[in-house]
């Protein structure tokens, strides 16, 4: 049983490496696009706050979207995507509100502690629900 168990990990783990590594590389990549480009727009050109970060983030999750089929780690499933993002985004908000309000954590450190965790969450999702390649 432990070395069916350890092939099954280790079977799994190499088959979503390569995907995982391409995951961050474009994750990395998009975050610092969306920070530069709210900065740029916001900050610098003063452009309204909401409409340019709808634009912004919209388009950039987009352009995420098919980086990652692309670079040929996800299945060219662009609802499967953003309903998996969509859910994330509705439990991110929720759970802001409970370490904040309710356990009386900062907000920095909430977000910042969701935005790690539900990363590998959302990428796991991502694997759970087949919009992985392998």
């Amino acid at each position: 049983m432990i070395h069916n168990t350890r092939e099954f990990i280790k079977r799994n783990f190499e088959r979503n490496y390569l995907n995982f590594r391409k995951y961050v590389a474009i994750g990395a990549i998009f975050s610092l696009l969306e920070i530069f480009s709210l900065w740029v727009f916001i900050d610098i050109m003063k452009k309204p706050t909401l409409a340019y970060s709808i634009m912004i983030i919209g388009a950039l999750t987009m352009l995420k979207f098919y980086s990652y089929v692309i670079a040929g780690m996800m299945k060219n499933r662009i609802f499967g995507y953003m309903f998996v993002l969509g859910v994330f985004y509705i439990l991110n908000v929720v759970f802001i509100w409970l370490l904040v309000e309710v356990i009386g954590l900062s907000a920095a450190l909430s977000s910042a502690f969701l935005a790690a965790a539900f990363f590998i969450l959302r990428f796991l999702t991502y694997d759970k629900v087949k919009l992985l390649k392998y």
